[in-house]
């Protein structure tokens, strides 16, 4: 009986140790994860100390996993929690808690100067360059963090916390840690709110396309439209892209978004097409869609659900300080762009670091003048000056050249003037829905 006894006692231990413990790495798993928060916020009240909880997540294992197998990413986990080990100290509690994400429970703490401190150490034993089957991989990790009794939520809430500090080092890049306030925490919260609204709203039919019309100078024509995103919300009315946008390109959906407007904007190049109306549709490209090794994929797919939009008719739209983060990056992006037959223009031209050497390299149709230098040029000799030196020497490159921030007729007189190509502004028209586009374009006002 005694045998039987110890035996049972032995398989109970046993499952309680499989239940308890992450197999792969051999640390805790996330069970009674909570109770163990409570339990410490508990001592650190006793005990008048901080409690830190430290959520972490590596930087980049996702690529590990695809490109070199799960074999490679399992060496790697087993990798990151030995270097942890070898951190923090023996009373600290390493959690695996989902995938690559580990929580840290550090108690004891007399000041924030231990928990930088032992940050700093974390930060730099996780940078970790590993070789699998001859490829090496570098991997990072970010950190958010909440800090009892500073943040004094109940457990689960600072777990929470610690998850919306991550996803702010997250978005300033990774590589990086912070801790949770509550100011910035609600401002996170926001944030992580809005994306799934966006995400909602791509499902939904939300997002509309306006669109502002491009003339040429020269004849006081409409020759262009340029497609301006739009979110029409449910409760908040019609929204415009500062509303909205950088906290899409912080995320994935971006690229979605993206496609959604180009996909859109050549449905509504098509129809006016078949109209009869002689129009250059120009997109305004995102950074994630540059980054994407797919934009040319996705150009043709939009460009073959619209055959009757030739591609020289459209003109992609390109910012000045994305395309200059990678020159020789984006010089191929536009060739083989332009490959397919499409133009394409640098936009918010001499708001960034540019020089005679990037038009060299990029080959662009048009560069597109910022309205920072167009808008104070009637009072402004010196503006007026840098204007007409951008109108020169796009012309010596045989670059056409387009005008932002049109608003009133001296400064259209001064373009007419420069010999600049085309323009676009509130002076000329404001953007608005495709079928108000329409209209514009069978009004004799369109000719200026």
């Amino acid at each position: 009986m005694l045998g039987a006894a110890w035996h049972r006692k032995g398989v109970e231990q046993h499952l309680e140790q499989i239940a308890t413990c992450d197999v792969l790495t051999g640390v805790p798993n996330r069970y009674q994860l909570e109770e163990r928060i409570l339990a410490a916020c508990a001592r650190a009240q006793h005990n008048e100390h901080m409690f830190a909880v430290i959520l972490l997540d590596l930087d980049g294992f996702k690529g590990v996993n695809d490109a070199m197998g799960h074999q490679a990413g399992d060496r790697l986990l087993r990798e990151v929690v030995s270097r942890l080990q070898d951190v923090i100290r023996s009373a600290d509690v390493l959690i695996r808690y989902a995938g690559d994400e580990f929580v840290l429970l550090v108690e004891n703490l007399h000041r924030l100067r231990n928990l930088e401190e032992l940050m700093t150490r974390i930060m730099t034993a996780l940078r970790i360059r590993m070789g699998f089957d001859e490829q090496r991989v570098g991997i990072t990790v970010s950190a958010g963090i909440s800090v009892y009794p500073l943040d004094n939520a109940a457990p689960a809430e600072l777990l929470h916390h610690a998850d919306q500090a991550l996803y702010r080092a997250k978005t300033e890049g990774g590589n990086g840690w912070r801790i949770y306030n509550q100011e910035e925490g609600q401002r996170v919260l926001i944030r992580q709110r809005l994306r799934g609204e966006l995400d909602r709203a791509l499902q939904e039919s939300e997002f509309i396309l306006y669109w502002q019309p491009i003339i040429s100078l020269r004849t006081g024509n409409c020759v262009g439209a340029e497609a301006l995103l739009r979110w029409q919300h449910p409760s908040r009315g019609l929204l415009l892209p500062g509303a909205f946008l950088d906290v899409a390109e912080d995320s994935l959906i971006m690229q979605r978004i993206g496609q959604w407007v180009m996909k859109a904007a050549c449905q509504q190049g098509e129809i006016w097409h078949a109209e009869g109306t002689d129009l250059d549709i120009h997109i305004n490209l995102a950074a994630r869609q540059v980054e994407n090794h797919r934009l040319c994929e996705d150009l043709r797919r939009s460009l073959s659900a619209c055959p009757g939009l030739p591609a020289e008719k459209l003109c992609l739209e390109l910012v000045e300080r994305i395309a200059l983060r990678d020159i020789q990056k984006t010089a191929q992006l536009i060739a083989d762009c332009r490959s397919i037959g499409v133009h394409f223009a640098l936009d918010d031209f001499g708001t960034g670091p540019a020089a005679l050497q990037y038009l060299l390299e990029l080959d662009c149709n048009q560069i597109k003048i910022d309205h920072s230098f167009v808008i104070p040029m009637a009072h402004s000799r010196r503006h007026a000056q840098m204007v007409q030196a951008m109108i020169q020497m796009a012309h010596a490159l045989d670059v056409a050249i387009t005008a932002e921030g049109i608003e009133n007729e001296d400064s259209l007189r001064l373009l007419r003037d420069m010999d600049a190509d085309q323009g676009q502004g509130f002076g000329i028209a404001k953007p608005m829905p495709a079928s108000d586009f329409s209209v514009y374009l069978r009004d004799d006002s369109v000719v200026l």
